[in-house]
């Protein structure tokens, strides 16, 4: 049998063509070697989707504390008004405003001076009129108005 050399041996060709020994040592990696590589893509990936996750988050909660703030500030008139019309009711049944929260029918919550990030205290209150204002407990984080109602239930921030 006569046997006829290629122009291109097989030395030759993997020697000519470095693509194929990449593909041939890519070959030659053990499973666990190929797991190890893509165990580590993913971790990498995994890493970078939690930064920008964190990123999104640091870049929304200002945001959200401002609409809790200003929700606090809403709640906090809806409370004035609370109060206000327990004043007119005790106005109509003995003839003077309260001095105190506690002398009201409201929540305990509203009665003890707390509620929705706010401080409520009666300012002034006489036989004809009265004062009630609402604070934020800590501005510009619990909310951003002080208000103040009177006897005509007029809100004023």
């Amino acid at each position: 049998m006569h046997h006829v050399a290629s122009p291109h041996s097989t030395e030759e060709h993997h020697a000519a063509s470095p693509r194929t020994n990449a593909q041939s040592a890519e070959q030659q990696r053990t499973p666990s070697s190929r797991l190890d590589s893509q165990r580590g893509f993913a971790t990498g990936r995994l890493l970078i989707g939690l930064a920008t996750l964190a990123i999104f988050i640091a870049a929304l909660l200002p945001f959200l504390r401002r609409v809790r703030a200003t929700a606090n500030d809403t709640n906090a008139q809806t409370d004035l008004i609370t109060i206000g019309k327990a004043q007119y009711d005790l106005h109509q049944k003995t003839g003077a405003y309260a001095t105190s929260l506690t002398q009201l029918t409201l929540t305990p919550q509203l009665a003890s001076g707390a509620s929705n990030g706010h401080t409520f205290r009666i300012l002034t209150a006489t036989t004809d009129s009265f004062l009630i204002e609402a604070a934020p407990t800590q501005p510009g984080a619990s909310g951003y108005k002080t208000c103040t109602i009177n006897q005509q239930l007029t809100i004023h921030c």
